[in-house]
């Protein structure tokens, strides 16, 4: 299709030059054309001051976001099936290496065994909007802008075309838009409902999906219990995998300490790995059960409840309540942006780096501290808050590495919107 075919979306001198920099969306703004004008999800072609042309778009309509890049000024593109066909075989062929590399059955050929996965991950993979995670036997569609939501069908399509380990897969639908936008009815649901011994055989009373990482088995939510509630999560962050299993490989006769341990996937990691004690502090009584199912699903491989403990605590409060002399040759500081806390509200803002200085003070020499940050309007690199609160601390860093996600949500530079979060792993001397 020739951009001269297409509707005409005429861009202010300040969105042209954010565009020109690389980053995939259009915010309103007084000097643009108004997006309201095309229905969501029609590509048209954007035209800057003097008639720069910028690219191909598609429209989201009113709101925070106006229109999302589908392709950048000079590129050629299909029509939107076979367009969308390229881009999911180009997905898919990235994540096939991330199973020749160990996705795959814990005892098919000696390799760990991994079948929770991200698939597509939306801007990053040219399908803005859209995020697919592999999630065992089921294909969860996550619908997060209206750009591409008529194109679900098609990215579908491609997936069960694609050669996968354990084929394609059912297919679950979220839509998680703004409440303003959503419409009425289920906003999670089958795309096709699957046989009633196929959900008994494979859902637990609870709606919960098992699924496995590198050998270890979890339970997922993928929300159908609560269809009008759309969460982006499942209960099990597949974009920190890497990050366990970097952790795990230091686990061994250490003592651990998960802070905002949620539903525990760090600690059965750090357990299965040799961890000689793991605490896991977290407010939510429901995590904190959901942890202890995780512990019983991987008793068989070394995961022994004897040596953790759950604590339903603040994080903050926790660690100040701690003996003066207690330490740690690990700690996982992964917290919410923001959350109820008791009487105290968690800003991950204001509160992150004070309780970076409180928990390098715990470290013993040679301990790893992983400091996650998923604020994405945060100001400055989460290397130099940690550096910050070392020096608060008195604590002398040995390294400091990088520790995004996963290899599986790639990364875009002009992009920060698309991290779920910046992660850094230190040592300490």
């Amino acid at each position: 299709m020739k951009a001269t075919s297409i509707p005409v979306y005429r861009v202010s001198r300040a969105t042209a030059r954010v565009l020109g920099q690389g980053h995939p969306w259009i915010l309103p703004d007084g000097e643009s054309d108004d997006p309201s004008d095309w229905p969501p999800g029609t590509r048209v072609e954007v035209v800057g001051p003097g008639e720069q042309r910028l690219g191909l778009a598609r429209v989201e309509g009113a709101g925070p976001i106006a229109a999302r890049i589908w392709a950048r000024a000079g590129v050629e593109t299909l029509d939107d099936a076979e367009e969308v066909s390229l881009r999911v075989k180009r997905a898919v062929a990235h994540r096939r290496g991330l199973a020749r590399r160990g996705t795959s059955l814990r005892s098919l050929e000696g390799r760990p065994y991994t079948d929770a996965l991200r698939l597509i991950h939306g801007e990053a993979d040219g399908l803005p909007g859209l995020c697919v995670d592999r999630l065992g036997g089921v294909l969860r569609v996550l619908v997060s802008g209206r750009a591409c939501q008529g194109l679900v069908g098609p990215v579908i399509e491609a997936l069960e075309a694609a050669e996968w380990p354990g084929g394609p897969g059912r297919v679950i639908e979220v839509l998680h838009l703004p409440s303003a936008e959503r419409p009425p009815g289920p906003l999670v649901a089958w795309r096709t409902a699957p046989e009633p011994d196929w959900l008994a055989e494979n859902l637990d009373p609870r709606g919960r999906l098992r699924v496995h990482e590198r050998g270890l088995r979890f339970q997922v939510d993928p929300g159908l219990g609560d269809p009008r509630r759309p969460r982006p999560g499942t209960g099990l962050f597949l974009d920190q995998r890497e990050n366990r299993e970097t952790l795990a490989s230091a686990a061994p006769g250490g003592d651990w300490l998960n802070l905002f341990a949620h539903t525990g996937a760090f600690s059965v990691a750090l357990l299965a790995a040799g961890a000689r004690r793991v605490t896991s502090v977290d407010l939510s009584g429901p995590y904190l059960a959901w942890l202890g199912d995780h512990l019983a699903l991987n008793a068989e491989f070394g995961v022994e409840a004897e040596r953790h403990q759950a604590v339903r605590h603040d994080g903050r409060r926790y660690l100040a309540s701690l003996n003066r002399r207690e330490r740690f040759d690990g700690i996982v500081l992964d917290p919410p942006t923001a959350a109820a806390a008791g009487r105290r509200f968690w800003s991950v803002q204001q509160d992150l780096e004070p309780l970076v200085v409180e928990a390098l003070g715990r470290l013993k020499p040679g301990g790893r501290l992983l400091v996650c940050r998923n604020w994405r309007r945060a100001r400055g690199s989460l290397s130099d808050l940690v550096q910050a609160a070392a020096g608060r601390a008195g604590a002398r860093l040995d390294t400091i590495e990088d520790a995004g996600p996963g290899p599986d949500f790639p990364r875009r530079r002009a992009f920060p919107e698309g991290d779920s979060f910046r992660g850094v792993i230190v040592r300490r001397r």
